[in-house]
Order: structure tokens, then sequence, then C-alpha cells
């Protein structure tokens, strides 16, 4: 290879600047420009809010969240559990025998259906019937639609 000019290192790179300034103007200069420097916005990262539902002051049984690590397939939520106390932060459920105090924002409510219509019916009714008769209210009229 043939280079018409030398070849350069690379502290040569760069050529020198022609004046060099004064130390103390440099630092001078150096605190104007910091003081002018603005810090980044900063960001909250506090606790985020938690969805509390209505009901919760009413209801009277509940899902408890699992905060462990889950298997495959395995529910969020363990429950229903009665409630037994509440506190404006806090819940006592009746979970494996015991009154356990639980925070509200590790529950949810659960809507527990009463099945108060099977024992009105009799025995002797087949299930056909008990469900036609739990449908339709008496003094109702039927319309069939073809």
């Amino acid at each position: 290879m043939l280079y018409v000019a030398p070849i350069r290192l690379p502290g040569e790179f760069l050529s020198p600047t022609v004046d060099s300034p004064d130390p103390s103007t440099f630092v001078g200069k150096l605190r104007e420009v910091m003081q002018r420097l603005l810090p980044p916005k900063t960001q909250l990262h506090g606790p985020q809010t938690v969805f509390v539902s209505k009901d919760l002051g009413s209801c009277t049984h509940v899902f408890l969240r699992t905060d462990a690590l889950r298997k495959r397939l395995q529910t969020p939520y363990e429950g229903p559990f009665r409630v037994i106390h509440r506190t404006e932060k806090s819940l006592k459920i009746y979970k494996h025998g015991k009154g356990l105090p639980e925070n509200i924002d590790r529950v949810k409510p659960a809507y527990v259906l009463h099945d108060c219509d099977s024992t009105r019916h009799s025995a002797s009714e087949s299930p056909a019937q008990q469900s036609a008769s739990a449908e339709i209210p008496e003094g109702a009229t039927v319309a069939a639609h073809h």
C-alpha cells in the first residue's frame, strides 16, 4: 500500500486547540453550565390504588386472593369464606375452622346463591315439573312462539 500522507496514530486525529483556556476561566464557565442544568422529572413509583368493590361492605362471603406463585390452571382466588367481622380496612373470615384477619385489598365479594326453591317442591314432582313451576309464576300467561 502506498499512502500520500503519513499514517496518524489515534491520538493525532484531533488537532490540538490553539488557545488553551486559563484553568480558572474554565472552572468558572463549567460552574455556570452546571448551575443551569435541571434534574430529570421524577416519576411516581408508589403503591397503585386497588379496586375495592362497593359490595364488600355488605357481602356475607368473600374470595381470598392467592398471592403465592400459582401452578398451571390453579385459580387465583380461594373460597368462598364466610365474613365474621369487618372494619374499614380489614375483614375477619372463617377459614379452615378459624377466624383469620385479612386485608380488604386481598378479597373480593362472593355472590352465593341459596337454594331456597328446592325445599318448597315435593319429592313427587319430576325435575321438569320443578323447573317449569320455578320459571313461571302463578297466574301468568304463557305464549308459544312458532
